[in-house]
């Protein structure tokens, strides 16, 4: 599913992070929600094919749902787990729990700043020609609509620097407008290029090239 992004990725001149969007290197690569499954399969396949010489790059992969419910399970307010208490009462208090959601994911809280710096701690891991430029973000699916990439891009857009943020997100960006389950969310992901454009253009020129 992802051998068009393989073979863009791959790409030496790509890989290093001063090359491209240098304010903000980010880029968002879109496929059908409804091969959201064959996506999960994929996104391993493709870790080890770059990981794999001659190209031996090895992107930090994060759920952004799994760290956001790790967020909830390390904030507590008074000895108790935000998670814990969300759970307990979020039939019975919802403004509650909307309180403790936005507090964790406030854009001056530290949950940003703690994908920037898991992304540095995996950097510093690097090893002979190891290469780790390449952050992939993923699980739009499942942390709407208490997160959009929009405001996610948003939030990182200070942070980014010495690699390159790719989120691979379940709808479509045209026209600088991201959608999901047929919803516009947000007017696009501020400066993030489309890799799927990117593929599209460079596949249009490989077949025009006499």
């Amino acid at each position: 599913m992802l051998n068009d992004l393989f073979r863009f990725l791959r790409d030496d001149d790509f890989q290093n992070p001063a090359s491209g969007h240098m304010n903000f290197p980010a880029y968002l690569y879109a496929y059908p929600a409804e091969n959201e499954y064959a996506f999960r399969a994929a996104l391993p396949q493709l870790k080890e094919q770059l990981a794999r010489p001659p190209v031996h790059q090895v992107p930090f992969i994060l759920n952004v749902f799994d760290h956001f419910i790790e967020a909830l399970r390390t904030t507590t307010y008074g000895g108790t787990p935000y998670l814990d208490t969300i759970l307990e009462h979020e039939q019975d208090t919802p403004k509650r729990t909307r309180r403790l959601i936005t507090q964790v994911l406030d854009p001056e809280g530290a949950f940003y700043a703690s994908i920037h710096e898991a992304m540095r701690a995996h950097q510093k891991k690097a090893t002979g020609k190891e290469k780790r430029t390449y952050a992939f973000v993923h699980g739009w699916g499942s942390i709407h609509p208490y997160l959009t990439a929009h405001q996610f891009m948003g939030c990182m857009e200070p942070l980014v620097s010495g690699y390159k943020l790719i989120l691979f997100y379940p709808g479509t960006y045209r026209d600088d407008r991201l959608q999901f389950l047929g919803r516009v969310d947000g007017r696009g992901p501020y400066r993030a290029q489309s890799l799927n454009a990117q593929i599209e253009s460079r596949v249009s020129r490989a077949t025009t090239t006499p």
